[in-house]
């Protein structure tokens, strides 16, 4: 299940501030950078919410998997997973005491391994839910989601994503350069 983000920003805009923003020396005289503030987590991810670590009280689990981040495989098939497990491990045991690592391993038996090891995880009993993918909260997961959008976005205008120094929850665009590049 893809899920399309949309960020909302307007890069054209963003871009026409960044030219007027003033650059700033960073990492000694090698390279400067200069900034343009988005908006704040608050009014820009889909959740509106700051994650902190040790505080989850404020992220409701996900209504599929109840929070675990995983659901039952409806295609395991928990003795034949196991007894395709057990063959895989003897396998790579046998042939790594007897022939050496996997990159020594001739091409065909590397490839007979990848093929046990994708059935192997086709059958696990539990797989990661594709409604949070596998974070345990939807709107989680959402709010990643935006930040991989967010970041693609703004490196296809050569930009970069950064926070705040003083405020974690302020959002910029930014761009850097080498000094010697723009003199020259």
């Amino acid at each position: 299940m893809t899920r399309e983000i949309e960020t909302g920003i307007d890069w054209d805009a963003v871009k026409n501030e960044m030219d007027c923003a003033e650059w700033q020396e960073v990492f000694g005289e090698h390279q400067r950078e200069r900034q343009v503030f988005l908006g704040t987590v608050f009014s820009l991810t889909p959740s509106g919410k700051y994650y902190m670590p040790w505080a989850c009280s404020n992220v409701e689990p996900c209504t599929v998997c109840k929070g675990a981040g995983q659901i039952d495989n409806p295609y395991s098939s928990p003795e034949h997973y196991e007894n395709v497990l057990k063959i895989e491990q003897q396998l790579c045991k046998y042939l790594l005491e007897n022939i050496g690592t996997y990159w020594e391993w001739p091409e065909n038996l590397r490839l007979a391994i990848d093929r046990l090891r994708r059935q192997t995880a086709e059958w696990q009993p539990k797989i990661e839910c594709e409604t949070c993918g596998g974070v345990g909260s939807e709107e989680a997961h959402l709010d990643e989601l935006f930040y991989e959008k967010l970041e693609e976005e703004a490196e296809q205008h050569g930009l970069f994503i950064t926070h705040g120094e003083g405020d974690p929850c302020d959002i910029f665009a930014g761009q850097i350069e080498d000094i010697v590049d723009a003199v020259a």
